[in-house]
């Protein structure tokens, strides 16, 4: 039914899909590069240039609740990710740091510091786990619900993902796709014709393919 678009001035738009008619317009104070939609398609939340991510109501665009600048800068494109129960969000930003917060209240559970730009965060399909990766000296890394690392790797990654069945995460960086079991075991290592590296990665949900 609605469109949700974030734009370079801060400027948050929700559209009509059918005819393109905006229905509000709200102001995040920065960039916005990512938005989520929770699962009841009731709140958006929109991270922004000037460190808050905010939860936007879908009925009319105001912030049920904005978080102090604890975020840091603006999401990239995968940066921003809503838990399977819609209990948590995690953001990752460009400055390095990955922060969860309660998707209910907008107070931070925990942060990490990944020593560099962040630029996927996924979560596992039962929630029980976070990946994490970009440009920083702890990417590749996974997380418990709770901000526990398990494990990292050095390699930069530009996007990534947990397989369907949640037993291992694939990352993308550098011209290679590469394959982690839930212990850091890198069990699948794919060369690519990608050169400089790409700028996503897509895995299908019968996990027989790659984009």
């Amino acid at each position: 039914q609605y469109v949700a678009v974030g734009s370079g001035n801060g400027d948050v738009f929700l559209f009509r899909s059918g005819d393109g008619s905006r229905v509000w317009r709200a102001f995040a104070e920065g960039q916005a590069r990512k938005i989520v939609w929770s699962a009841d398609d009731q709140y958006l939340y929109a991270g922004s240039g000037d460190g808050r991510l905010y939860k936007l109501r879908a009925s009319d665009g105001s912030a049920a609740w904005a978080t102090a600048p604890t975020i840091w800068a603006c999401p990239f494109t995968y940066g921003l990710a809503l838990s399977p129960d819609g209990n948590r969000i995690a953001a990752g930003v460009k400055t390095g740091w990955l922060t969860v917060i309660s998707a209910t209240t907008g107070a931070v559970e925990w942060t990490f510091d990944m020593g560099g730009t962040v630029t996927w965060v996924d979560w596992s399909p039962d929630g029980n786990y976070l990946a994490a990766g970009g440009g920083g000296s702890e990417s590749t890394s996974l997380f418990t619900r709770d901000g526990a690392r398990l494990w990292r790797n050095v390699n930069f990654t530009q996007a990534g993902r947990f397989s369907q069945d949640g037993r291992y995460v694939m990352a993308q960086g550098g011209g290679r796709l590469t394959f982690y079991a839930l212990d850091g075991e890198i069990v699948g290592d794919i060369q690519t014709s990608i050169s400089g590296g790409g700028q996503f990665a897509y895995l299908t949900n019968a996990g027989n393919r790659i984009v």
